[in-house]
């Protein structure tokens, strides 16, 4: 649940994304404002999430309405439906949404189109967030291809990731769904 930063806005549903630098190319989507995450911050960004909400991490003081006494604000890019919902012609760039706990997320770039992976007519509310592999439950994976390679590539994803994280992690058989011009999978690792 996010609404912009501040008195007033009431909280809606959000669905928010962790992501890479790469996710514009993999989602075939554009960057019509502002800009993407770089590597380095994707990397900086994640260790600093992991220190702060990872397993062995100690759980944040709160006060007493419950709220985390210190806030931590994490760079983000919105799909340009959900800037329009919550800022109005406004531009968005700069601007903080805030979550219930009171935590920022600072808008660096906006997207359009973006692509609804759960179906159904609401295309609004999308928030990516950078974040290089995941601190709880392993890392999601998507992956474009060519429309009709996706047998032809899927195959291979395993032990390229593997060879990249050197086997530090293991990977487990992917669930693959596709669109009619594009294939995604989803690993867990």
């Amino acid at each position: 649940m996010l609404k912009a930063a501040g008195p007033g806005d009431q909280f809606m549903r959000t669905q928010i994304y962790s992501t890479d630098e790469g996710f514009i190319d993999v989602l075939g989507t554009e960057l019509v404002e502002g800009r993407s995450f770089t590597h380095d911050e994707v990397q900086s960004d994640a260790l600093r999430i992991r220190a702060l909400f990872g397993p062995n991490s100690p759980p944040r003081a709160t006060g007493s309405d419950g709220r985390p006494l210190e806030h931590t604000t994490q760079d983000v890019v919105i799909s340009k439906k959900y800037a329009e919902l919550v800022f109005g012609q406004t531009a968005a760039l700069g601007k903080l949404l805030e979550d219930s706990d009171g935590d920022f997320y600072r808008v660096i770039g906006v997207v359009d189109p973006f692509y609804n992976p759960y179906g159904g007519r609401s295309r609004v509310r999308r928030v990516l967030r950078g974040l290089a592999r995941g601190f709880e439950s392993g890392t999601a994976f998507l992956v474009r291809t060519e429309p009709g390679h996706a047998k032809t590539v899927l195959p291979t994803i395993e032990p390229a990731l593997l060879a990249v994280d050197k086997g530090e992690h293991s990977a487990s058989s992917p669930s693959t769904t596709s669109r009619t011009d594009t294939s995604r999978t989803k690993w867990r690792s």
